[in-house]
């Protein structure tokens, strides 16, 4: 006697393996990859600038461009410790300058979270300057550029009594 497989995935694989009238399993699952894989986060284009903070890099005008999507994964990597971990990075551009960060970070629960929240300001500022160079309209020790909300993370039940 054959034992089952007792996921609930494999078990439903199986079947639909098994059934004549259900051959298209394969075609069904490819097809719902494709739309998976075709799945991505829109992206605005922010000026970059060079280490003197100007835009132009050239006399006819060049100017550079980072996709929005480079940055706020950069800054999620950055940010990512085994303590403190981004829920959302929010950019606001206006007319492709960066204008407000917007950081909201969960943190493990008995941090200090002023002293997060400085570090993760001072990882924020690191990063855009790696990314984009020091933008001289933005200013990461600012509220009004660098919003950093931080939730702690702790046990809803609090201390268990024996």
């Amino acid at each position: 006697m054959a034992l089952e497989p007792s996921d609930p995935l494999e078990r439903a694989t199986s079947a639909l393996r098994r059934d004549a009238e259900r051959h298209q399993w394969l075609e069904l699952s490819e097809a719902i990859m494709t739309r998976v894989r075709g799945i991505s986060w829109p992206a605005t284009r922010i000026l970059a600038v060079d280490p003197d903070g100007q835009a132009e890099r050239d006399a006819q005008g060049s100017r550079t461009f980072v996709s929005s999507r480079v940055v706020r994964d950069a800054l999620r990597q950055a940010l990512t410790t085994g303590a403190v971990e981004p829920v959302s990075i929010d950019l606001k551009v206006e007319e492709d300058h960066l204008v407000h960060l917007d950081l909201d970070l969960v943190a493990t629960y008995a941090q200090d979270l002023r002293e997060v929240g400085a570090w993760a300001r001072g990882e924020a500022a690191r990063i855009l300057t790696e990314q984009l160079g020091p933008l001289p309209s933005f200013d990461a020790d600012a509220d009004a550029d660098l919003t950093i909300t931080i939730t702690d993370l702790h046990d809803e039940a609090g201390p268990q009594t024996p």
